[in-house]
């Protein structure tokens, strides 16, 4: 094998002319570009952008469904967004667009997303997460326990409510009447138990032997129709003892005996509901002007960016969006079992509809 010559010069022959060009004139390197230490003013400065910028800039928010009678999404999570895109006044920049859950981006495929298109670029927040971390200052003072309240008492309250009703699971997530014929039958049918599934994993972090019980359970033929039955038996009857037909299979659940979950799983979701609206309650009653900012508490003297000057913050829209799609709207929604537990919680109806009056009815 023949050694390469170390020594052999390079078959470029650089004119003479240009080197001498060169050599008087040495190439300028341009200093690297600084990075952005956050994504999220990228996202956040937008109300002190010049009037040109705005109106190049667009924001698409892609949810499951819009309810027709408020043009709010017709699940808390987008709502939430629709909310914060408001009080950070990107309102008039962002649109609302129904979309299939697989339009979303592949390692994330929920809704919502929203993509943020400046010009010929555009980026991607892909998850509810990534967009209030991009949007909202970081979390201060108790914060983070009072969203806890509500991403896992009202989120529970929520998912049962949706899980428990077929019709209403269609209004949510825009399937079946709401969606076809755009969508063929057979995807259809896949949607269905994809999102069956994912309502389904909602409750295990609480709830984890009930959901392995469910999906251990061999006797589950994974379509919408059997899993609904499965799942409404179990939450309704614990076993025989309380009182169901021994001779109705569908009605006895033995697991709920040997879990130590409870003997209930409905009843002991409603409860934690229950706890975390008397929190509220209380936290609504005790501010100066209606609103729970960002949980600072109005007699607090911090002054929050994330903050309007009534007072109103990301914690009241995060509460919002749960009870005033539960309250308003969704005619299915405001009739289900779970919803009349807000009838003796007024101060948060009340609270729900300032937030409402605040941001959205401008907008009308």
């Amino acid at each position: 094998m023949a050694v390469p010559n170390k020594n052999r010069k390079s078959w470029v022959q650089v004119p003479e002319s240009i080197k001498y060009v060169f050599d008087k004139f040495p190439l300028y390197t341009n200093p690297p570009a600084p990075v952005p230490q956050s994504v999220r003013a990228d996202l956040n400065t937008a109300a002190a952008l010049d009037p040109a910028d705005k109106a190049a800039r667009k924001l698409n928010l892609h949810v499951y469904n819009v309810d027709a009678t408020d043009g709010l999404a017709t699940d808390p999570g987008s709502i939430e967004i629709q909310g914060l895109l408001c009080l950070k006044n990107l309102a008039d920049q962002a649109r609302t667009t129904v979309v299939s859950s697989h339009s979303a981006p592949t390692d994330v495929q929920r809704l919502p997303y929203l993509v943020d298109k400046r010009g010929t670029k555009s980026v991607i927040y892909k998850s509810p997460q990534s967009i209030r971390a991009n949007l909202l200052l970081p979390p201060v003072g108790a914060t983070p326990v009072y969203t806890n309240l509500v991403s896992t008492s009202l989120q529970d309250w929520w998912t049962i409510t949706v899980i428990m009703d077929s019709h209403l699971r269609e209004v949510v997530f825009g399937e079946g009447q709401y969606r076809s014929p755009i969508v063929p039958g057979v995807v259809e049918n896949f949607l269905k138990d994809e999102w069956t599934q994912m309502i389904i994993e909602e409750l295990r972090p609480r709830y984890p032997a009930v959901i392995d019980a469910l999906v251990a359970n061999n006797s589950i033929v994974k379509t919408s129709s059997k899993i609904y039955s499965l799942v409404r038996s179990q939450i309704y009857v614990a076993s025989t003892d309380n009182g169901a037909d021994a001779n109705d299979s569908s009605n006895i659940v033995m697991f709920f005996r040997t879990t130590e979950q409870g003997q209930n799983i409905l009843a002991e979701i409603r409860a934690r509901a229950r706890e975390a609206l008397e929190v509220f309650t209380t936290l609504i009653k005790n501010s100066d002007k209606g609103f729970l900012g960002v949980g600072l508490g109005n007699r607090e003297t911090i002054k929050h960016e994330d903050v309007t000057d009534a007072g109103l913050g990301s914690l009241d829209i995060l509460l919002f969006s749960y009870v005033y799609r539960m309250s308003k709207g969704v005619s299915t929604i405001v009739n289900s079992e779970f919803t009349t537990l807000l009838a003796d919680f007024p101060e948060v109806l009340g609270h729900s509809e300032r937030v409402y009056s605040s941001l959205f009815s401008q907008s009308e």
